[in-house]
């Protein structure tokens, strides 16, 4: 009777089955760190693949606030064949404005998006067209314009004074009658 109440927990199996999936666990996060991406090889890519996998991917600035954006502004802008130009927000599906400052982690995300060097691009684009012909059929190209001001370093900003910069920048055109050139 007293065997039964503070008997064995689980079986050996059960507890070897623990040990390992939890000493795996340990390599993988460990080697994350002691192979970092830039040092490429096939281990690098193979924990990549996991921690991609099971979402525990990370970096230490993930961490850090948010202050390095003080502005931070997206929007579609579509030109009719008459010329005239009209404003819509980036948030699809709906075209909705984005609102940076109610939504900090979403100017991460738009700026992923929006990086043309990230996979994520020709598909933005794609969905905007779609949004944007259901939208405003009128509309027959467009453009994605970009405002970012960056917070400067306490350095520099004593330097001149500035306390920000900012780097507009404009993505674009895209056809709209064929899925942005896509």
């Amino acid at each position: 009777m007293a065997e039964h109440e503070h008997g064995k927990e689980g079986s050996p199996l059960r507890s070897i089955l623990i040990v390992g999936f939890s000493s795996a666990w340990l390599a993988v996060l460990v080697a994350g760190w002691v192979f970092p991406r830039s040092g490429g090889g096939s281990v690098a890519e193979w924990i990549e693949g996991i921690r991609w996998t099971t979402g525990t991917w990370q970096r230490w600035d993930m961490f850090k606030t948010i202050p390095n954006l003080r502005r931070y502004e997206v929007e579609l802008v579509g030109e009719t064949q008459a010329g005239e130009s009209r404003t819509f927000g980036p948030v699809l599906p709906r075209l909705d404005r984005f609102e940076s400052r109610e939504a900090a982690r979403h100017h991460y995300a738009l700026n992923r998006i929006l990086d043309q060097q990230d996979d994520f691009f020709d598909g933005y684009i794609i969905q905007a067209t779609r949004a944007l012909q259901q939208t405003d059929p009128e509309v027959e190209q467009f453009t994605v314009r970009i405002v970012a001001e960056s917070t400067r370093t306490l350095a520099r900003s004593r330097e001149d004074g500035e306390l920000w910069k900012s780097a507009p920048r404009t993505l674009g055109p895209f056809p709209v009658e064929d899925d942005g050139g896509r």
